[in-house]
C-alpha cells in the first residue's frame, strides 16, 4: 500500500472513530451538552486525531522515507481531484444543515 494512501486510510478510520466517539458521547448525555461544555470534549477529540495523524504519518515516514516524498503520480492527483469534489459538498451541505439547524434549533420549531 502507498504512503498517500496509508494516510488516506488512517485519517478516515481515525475520524469516524475519533468523532464518532465524540458525537455518541454527547448524544448520550442525560442532558445534553450545550455551549461551553462542548469545548473540553472536542478540544480532546481534536488532539486525539492531530495525535493519531502525526504518529501515522512519521512512524511510515521513517519507515519509508523515499515513498514519504515522492511526488504524488497520475493516479494520486487524479483521486485527490475526484476527493476535493466530495469534500466540497460534504462541506456545503454541513454548513447548510447548521444554518437550518441554528434557525429551527434542536428539537424543532417553538
Amino acid at each position: 500500500m502507498a504512503f498517500r494512501e496509508k494516510i488516506a486510510w488512517v485519517s478516515f478510520l481515525s475520524t469516524v472513530l475519533i468523532w464518532g466517539a465524540f458525537f455518541i458521547i454527547l448524544t448520550l448525555t442525560p442532558h445534553g451538552v450545550r455551549g461551553l461544555a462542548m469545548l473540553g470534549p472536542f478540544i480532546v477529540a481534536t488532539v486525539a486525531q492531530a495525535a493519531v495523524m502525526i504518529a501515522a504519518a512519521s512512524i511510515w515516514a521513517i519507515g519509508a522515507p523515499k515513498e514519504a516524498n515522492a511526488p504524488a503520480d497520475e493516479r494520486d492527483r487524479a483521486v485527490g481531484r475526484r476527493a476535493t469534489g466530495f469534500a466540497y459538498l460534504t462541506l456545503i451541505l454541513g454548513v447548510v444543515a447548521v444554518i437550518v439547524w441554528l434557525h429551527f434549533g434542536l428539537h424543532g420549531p417553538d
